[in-house]
């Protein structure tokens, strides 16, 4: 098994990096990423701006908080996830070769079917990521109860070095209980989401020691590429991690056994 492993995460290494200097496959990329930030962008910024307009309706500043965060979430979920989710699915039919264009990344738009399969797996990502969601707004949540409190500044800083540990924990379980959903979703569109999921979770298991690895290898090196002002990070870091998320849940998907779900 450690063997089929090892020569799994080889070739999937091998299919990600040769996808990647394909033709213009590292522009597409690059330039459907440049694409998706500029919609989280405007999409944060519609969510300041409501935020600012409740503040002049809301006395209650709880409530405020409670309620822009509330719109910021559907806004991610509805207009922003579903643009994410197209770009990896243009990484992932680059894998296999397919010609893929940069409008492709919008195609979850293209009918109600795929915009409801897009948000289906969005919704599901978001459940299973809500920890990390909750332990980074915790700071802020921090901070506005010291100001409240007037806590005393090294009780705040104890709180957020707390948050930081808590925030290394819960990564790990939601990193290795969501590789694979949607990728699988994508490999498997006749299938229902709740189908592909327990295909990804069956096709994983053994391979958590990999999964986890990817996950916090490619972490660091997008931090470490940051120091780049962030162009390596455009050019190479996020291109290539798309991919090579996409060909390991391939190369997983090849080597397991079909059978009854």
């Amino acid at each position: 098994m450690e063997h089929l492993s090892h020569n799994i995460r080889q070739q999937a290494e091998k299919r990600a990096r040769a996808a990647l200097d394909c033709g213009k496959n590292r522009l597409k990329l690059v330039v459907g990423i440049l694409f998706s930030v500029a919609i989280t962008v405007v999409m944060w910024s519609i969510s300041d701006i409501a935020e600012m307009l409740l503040w002049h309706l809301i006395d209650d500043a709880a409530l405020c908080t409670l309620i822009a965060d509330a719109f910021h979430c559907l806004l991610i979920i509805f207009t922003v996830a579903p643009v994410y989710l197209g770009l990896f699915f243009v990484a992932a039919r680059m894998l296999g070769g397919e010609k893929t264009e940069i409008a492709d990344i919008f195609d979850c738009f293209s009918s109600p079917r795929l915009y409801g399969r897009a948000i289906g797996v969005a919704l599901r990502l978001f459940v299973r990521l809500l920890p990390v969601v909750i332990v980074l707004r915790a700071p802020y949540a921090f901070g506005a109860l010291s100001m409240s409190l007037e806590i005393p500044e090294y009780l705040y800083g104890g709180a957020a070095l707390l948050v930081a540990v808590a925030l290394s924990a819960v990564l790990v379980l939601p990193v290795a209980s969501s590789f694979g959903l949607v990728s699988f979703s994508l490999f498997y569109p006749e299938q229902r989401i709740r189908v592909a999921v327990k295909m990804a979770r069956k096709a994983r298991k053994g391979s958590y020691r990999y999964v986890l690895s990817l996950a916090y290898s490619t972490l660091l090196k997008l931090l470490l590429s940051l120091f780049t002002i962030g162009v390596v990070t455009l050019i190479q870091t996020i291109p290539l991690s798309l991919l090579r998320y996409a060909a390991m849940a391939r190369e997983l998907d090849n080597n397991e056994p079909k059978g009854i779900i």
